[in-house]
């Protein structure tokens, strides 16, 4: 079977399985719009952590984790401990607050120390910033499914789009909390734990003779350090930090049992991102090694593709796919959030439970 039969077949079932998914989970879990929104504050450490993760092996930050190790060496897993350190920040600072001052949304702070005034403003505005974003996540999406699957980036788009807000509208933040939780195993298990192990047993180590000096150099290989340039160990701490405040990462904690949760969740979410940064660029060296001269270093993942069974590549590409769809999932939930919570309940009045969760699902 040729490698895009295989990955079109993968896609087609895990697409089916993902809505047959948040069907259920749906009808199981989404009551009301307090469920709908932040999961009756039922999650887990295990779904904080993963759902949180989840942004490291969309269809942006997998390649680029590669492809930074490709051009820095082990320097290149600063891509994701730029970010790994941005969630510890949250973690010591804002995460446990996000949970304890009982808020659904950001708003809701903003309105205890800037008034109703202060409230309306900031909704208008993260109502905005979340059509943009979740815009450029579909439009990201649709770009790494063309591509993979060989059809017009409009038609991967609508299929992203189509996709994700049909299995939010069906089950919520439990819907995309469900789906991370088997994206995310996929492709750690494919992508962190599979491919380098085949890589170890195929090639051997890396071979620093066949590698630029200071290559296998910890912790920064050739990478700057301090220097306001885009890469740079700085500008990552100083990127990742900032995205590390979105809505989303509110909504995350907002969802969870208690502040233990909270903190033991976002532990386990700066774990998953020094673990797999590490891993990531390691795959890097062995893209670098066999494949030197790359056209771009953006195709140091595919070109690593093209050196595995196809099987392995065809599992480790849809599942790069669905889980950059299962990326956009949790920006449409903090979206919808502002919607139910702060134009629904707060300055239309409504009250009843049925009709909220009406107002989440086609507000989605």
């Amino acid at each position: 079977m040729q490698g895009s039969t295989w990955m079109l077949s993968v896609t087609i079932i895990y697409i089916a399985a993902m809505i047959a998914l948040s069907w259920w989970v749906g009808k199981k879990t989404t009551n009301n719009e307090n469920e709908f929104m932040i999961g009756g504050r039922e999650f887990t450490p295990l779904m904080t952590a993963i759902g949180n993760s989840s942004i490291l092996i969309s269809g942006g930050y997998l390649p680029g984790i590669v492809m930074y190790g490709y051009m820095f060496g082990m320097g290149g897993m600063w891509f994701y401990l730029g970010w790994g350190t941005g969630a510890l920040v949250a973690l010591l600072f804002w995460a446990g607050f996000w949970r304890t001052t009982g808020a659904v949304t950001p708003t809701e702070w903003f309105e205890y120390r800037y008034g109703r005034g202060g409230r309306l403003a900031i909704t208008v505005v993260i109502l905005l910033a979340s059509l943009a974003i979740l815009g450029w996540q579909y439009v990201g999406s649709g770009a790494v499914i063309a591509g993979a699957l060989g059809i017009s980036a409009p038609m991967a788009i609508f299929l992203v789009g189509a996709v994700v807000t049909l299995y939010v509208a069906l089950g919520g933040i439990w819907a995309a909390t469900a789906t991370d939780l088997i994206q995310f195993t996929w492709v750690a298990l494919a992508s962190f734990i599979i491919l380098p192990i085949y890589l170890i047993f195929a090639y051997g180590w890396p071979d620093a003779g066949q590698l630029p000096a200071n290559f296998l150099s910890l912790p920064f290989g050739t990478l700057p350090v301090v220097k306001f340039i885009v890469p740079s160990v700085l500008t990552f701490l100083l990127m990742h930090q900032s995205l590390l405040n979105q809505a989303p990462y509110w909504a995350r904690s907002a969802g969870t049992r208690n502040l233990k949760t909270v903190q033991t969740g976002w532990i386990w979410t700066v774990a998953i991102a020094y673990t797999t940064g590490v891993i990531g660029a390691f795959t890097g060296l062995y893209v670098r090694q066999l494949v030197p001269n790359l056209e771009a270093p953006s195709l140091a993942l595919g070109s690593m593709l093209n050196l595995v069974p196809i099987p392995l590549a065809a599992i480790i590409m849809a599942g790069i796919m669905a889980a950059t769809m299962s990326n956009s999932d949790i920006y449409l939930v903090s979206g919808v959030n502002q919607l139910v919570r702060d134009i629904a309940q707060y300055f239309l009045k409504i009250k009843d439970s049925g009709k909220l969760l009406s107002w989440a699902k086609w507000g989605t």
